[in-house]
């Protein structure tokens, strides 16, 4: 067992720092009341407390710590919030770039609080720099948000630097964080980003643990990366039976080999299901010039394929030269709230997967790594059935699949707004095609056709 760490720092340091967070969120509202998510009966999506079914849209501010300052947490969290995004990734100790950096300072907020009080000394926190941590989560949950925190983000420390600091060190760290952070309700743990020392991140979630932190954990890892892959693939081959939700990692263009309606098709066909959802995608502007078609595929591939929602969009929010205003105005993020808004209007935990096709029998396209034009679809049997398609493409619905007169309208996810279609209100019988309008409103061919019995 390992001690517990110590928390204690100068009282006129730590009330300073109190009576800022305390001053700098006081007008933001009341804080949301969030619960601590879990799993649901059938293990396919989160659900709160009273059990009431949790529709994933992330986004991915990964160093945010490190970018912004307490006074600019709460407009940032409307803005997330306005935009429909419920959970964020964000990395405790920062992370200035996608690779790391020779050289580099140890992490520090922007007050110039660094986190270690010894350069990369894992053992001796700088409890003041935590105080922003606090202060994310907080003004996060003001908004309805929750938080999936990395505590060791490898894009940040050095292998070197990693190895510097003990197994119980870290497992020290982890108690710190556990002890700090088990009474919050908006947090998910997840661990590692494109590398993993096991001896690290095995004892800060030992660590957590040990605090008695209960929140649910996963991890981040790309298919066939180092030979693990997604959070099913380290629990269920690897062992690592801590693991409670199953992530999965793909980033890059769906034209190569990033589609995510063949990824998610993998991890929704999993035995020993678990929730599943793409926790790092192909990230837009300025870092890796993901298109918004791009960001839709992935959001409606996911939803539709059997995930507990959509991406954890990638922002491009990792780079010192980020641009906050260029950012939060990308196309992927002001869309994101109309992808949202079409399925927790309807009762989208019962839709599965129509991967067989008996729903869309024809005009469904080609199921691939590098697909452009699949069309990701699920069914309600009785109810309800919907259609992304991101060309423009006739397909045939089998109408008798539905339990009475079936509504059909087209969505258009670029603005949310719906368009009817002649002959619509149609019998629920036979099978019948519909062809997709063509342009939507932002130029592009992407669609979702929506099926629903006449109320």
């Amino acid at each position: 067992m390992s001690r517990e760490p110590n928390t204690n720092t100068n009282p006129i340091t730590r009330r300073s720092a109190l009576s800022f967070l305390l001053a700098s969120t006081a007008g933001a509202g009341i804080e949301r009341d969030l619960s601590p998510l879990s799993v649901s009966g059938n293990k396919r999506f989160l659900q709160d407390a009273s059990g009431r079914p949790f529709f994933l849209v992330g986004d991915c501010p990964q160093n945010m710590p490190i970018k912004l300052a307490i006074s600019e947490l709460d407009g940032y969290m409307a803005d997330c919030e306005s935009k429909g995004f419920n959970l964020l990734w964000i990395c405790i100790d920062g992370q200035r770039s996608g690779d790391v950096v020779a050289g580099a300072a140890p992490p520090r907020d922007r007050n110039n609080n660094f986190m270690m009080r010894a350069g990369w000394n894992i053992d001796i926190l700088n409890d003041t720099y935590f105080v922003t941590i606090d202060a994310i989560i907080s003004s996060a949950k003001q908004h309805g948000i929750y938080c999936m925190l990395t505590p060791l983000s490898e894009c940040q420390w050095s292998h070197e630097n990693i190895l510097k600091n003990t197994a119980r060190d870290w497992r020290k760290y982890g108690y710190y964080l556990g002890t700090r952070y088990k009474s919050k309700a908006n947090i998910i743990w997840q661990f590692g980003n494109d590398n993993i020392t096991p001896i690290a991140q095995h004892a800060i979630v030992q660590g957590i643990k040990e605090a008695g932190d209960r929140h649910l954990m996963t991890v981040n890892w790309r298919p066939g990366f180092h030979q693990h892959g997604s959070g099913w693939i380290r629990k269920y081959k690897y062992g690592e039976r801590w693991i409670d939700l199953d992530a999965w990692y793909i980033n890059a263009p769906a034209s190569e080999g990033g589609a995510a309606c063949y990824w998610e098709k993998i991890e929704y066909e999993r035995p020993n299901p678990m929730p599943t959802f793409a926790t790092e995608a192909h990230y837009q502007q300025p870092y890796a010039k993901a298109t918004d078609l791009e960001c839709r595929m992935l959001n409606y591939y996911v939803a539709l394929g059997g995930g507990c929602g959509g991406q954890v969009y990638g922002s491009g929010f990792l780079a010192d030269a980020w641009d906050y205003d260029t950012y939060k105005n990308n196309g992927g993020r002001a869309q994101a709230i109309h992808f949202k808004k079409l399925f927790t209007s309807r009762d989208w935990t019962t839709l599965a997967p129509d991967y067989r096709h008996t729903f869309i029998t024809a005009g469904y396209g080609t199921l691939s790594p590098n697909t452009m034009n699949y069309v990701g679809a699920a069914i309600n049997p009785g109810s309800l059935g919907m259609a992304y398609c991101p060309k423009s493409v006739t397909i045939t619905a089998d109408m008798a699949r539905f339990s009475g007169t079936v509504n059909a309208r087209w969505y258009d996810p670029t603005n949310g707004v719906f368009q009817g279609i002649n002959g619509s209100p149609f019998s629920n019988s036979g099978s019948r095609q519909f062809s997709s309008p063509g342009n939507n409103n932002a130029g592009s061919e992407d669609w979702v056709l929506v099926l629903e019995t006449k109320r």
